[in-house]
């Protein structure tokens, strides 16, 4: 499974050359950010995308937290591509050839049924009438009403 954490971290061209720095030596964030135009609060975010990666770890010395590389977690990464094949490697890797399957035969077609579905009454929604609500305000807002219907006798009536 791959590093993914470790890969997003190293994403990113600044966090690639805080690591590289950090590899030479553990360096506080104030000499980090001498190094770059941006701002320290910039570098602090990219430290701490690396510190919750893992590749990089803050220890306190002092007054000041240095930062320092995490090997254990490069490599990861650096297992994780040694498994992944070189250009030549997959260039040579043998060829396999997968036989072509017969497409099936024609299915003759079969007659179409018809078939009826009678219709079906809908009821109609019931009418909707606006009755005034009170309110504080200036204006009046309407608010809808359910009506009932009007049933008759002779709606009433099942026919079986």
């Amino acid at each position: 499974m791959p590093p993914i954490s470790q890969f997003g971290a190293l994403a990113d061209a600044t966090r690639c050359q805080i690591v590289e720095m950090l590899l030479a030596e553990p360096q506080p964030v104030h000499r980090i950010t001498e190094s770059f135009p941006i701002s320290r609060p910039a570098i602090s975010r990219h430290l701490r995308v690396l510190r919750d990666a893992g590749i990089v770890r803050e220890k306190r010395k002092g007054r000041e937290n240095v930062y320092v590389v995490q090997l254990a977690a490069l490599d990861k990464v650096r297992t994780w591509i040694a498994g992944v094949p070189s250009a030549e490697q997959a260039l040579a890797a043998p060829v396999v050839i997968v036989p072509e399957v017969a497409a099936p035969a024609p299915v003759a077609a079969t007659p179409v049924i018809e078939v009826t579905v009678p219709e079906v009454a809908v009821a109609p929604e019931p009418e909707m009438a606006v009755a005034p609500v009170k309110k504080r305000a200036k204006k009046a807002a309407a608010k809808p009403v359910p009506v009932a219907p009007v049933i008759e006798e002779q709606q009433m009536a099942f026919d079986l």
